[in-house]
């Protein structure tokens, strides 16, 4: 993962500075993250994305969110809003980011087919 670690909130950079720290060859992931955790982006239906934010859990009770569906995650905000139409796509009206876990967002990498 390359990008300078980010505090707890997410804050707006100059492009221009941004760009300084990105890796100009080989394989990379841009991400915010922090010794514990990486924020990814998904886009949610108006529902489940409302459950989440008031439960603070996608899995709460009452959420038509499934465990079993596929879903993508992007580390890039306006790479998910390029993907989500600009959250105007029929059931990615809602982006949410979501602090995953170091350890998990590696497990998830480690199953991942490029």
């Amino acid at each position: 993962i390359a990008h300078r670690a980010l505090p707890q909130y997410l804050r707006a950079i100059p492009y221009s500075f941004y760009k300084t720290g990105v890796p100009t060859e080989g394989n990379h992931i841009v991400a915010s993250y922090d010794e514990e955790k990486v924020v990814v982006y998904q886009a949610y239906r108006p529902d489940i994305a409302a459950a989440a934010v008031k439960n603070q859990h996608l899995a709460c009770e009452g959420s038509a969110f499934k465990l079993t569906r596929m879903s993508w995650i992007k580390t890039n905000f306006l790479w998910m809003m390029y993907r989500s139409g600009w959250a105007q796509k029929k059931n990615q009206e809602r982006i949410l980011a979501i602090r995953l876990k170091r350890e998990n967002f590696e497990e998830i990498l480690d199953d991942a087919v490029v």
